[in-house]
C-alpha cells in the first residue's frame, strides 16, 4: 500500500549547508488515509445502529414513545446514540421515586466486542 510513496534525498556534498528532501507519490498515501476515514465513518454508522437497535430492544415500553425516540448518528470517527423522549434520562438513571431501567448504557456495554470488531474490520480490512 505504501510502496507508492517514495522519499528521495538529495546528496549533500562537502561544505554544503543545505540538504534537500523531496517526497513523491504522497497522493497514494493520502488516498489510503481517505479510504480509512471513509471506511471508519461507515463503520461508526454501523456500530451506532447496532447499539441503537439493542437499546430499542431492551428499553421499557409503555406507549412506545421512548423506544421510537432512540436514534443514532455518526460523523467521522464518532457515533452518538440517544433517546429524544423528554423522560429518557429518568428511565435510564431512575429518580428518588422510581428505580432505574437502563437501556442505553447496557446496549453499549453488551455490544463492545461487536463494535471493536466492526471498527477493526474497517481499519484493517
Amino acid at each position: 500500500m505504501l510502496s507508492g510513496a517514495i522519499l528521495g534525498f538529495a546528496q549533500c556534498w562537502k561544505g554544503c549547508d543545505i540538504m534537500q528532501v523531496s517526497v513523491s507519490g504522497m497522493g497514494s498515501v493520502m488516498g489510503l488515509f481517505d479510504n480509512i476515514n471513509s471506511d471508519l465513518s461507515a463503520a461508526m454508522q454501523s456500530a451506532g445502529e447496532l447499539v441503537a437497535n439493542s437499546a430499542r430492544a431492551s428499553c421499557p415500553v409503555d406507549t412506545g414513545a421512548l423506544q421510537a425516540s432512540i436514534t443514532s448518528s455518526a460523523a467521522g470517527n464518532s457515533a452518538v446514540i440517544g433517546a429524544g423522549a423528554s423522560y429518557a434520562a429518568y428511565v435510564e438513571f431512575g429518580t428518588c421515586k422510581m428505580a432505574a431501567q437502563p437501556f442505553l448504557v447496557p446496549a453499549l456495554l453488551n455490544n463492545t466486542d461487536a463494535i471493536i470488531g466492526i471498527i477493526k474490520n474497517a481499519v484493517l480490512g
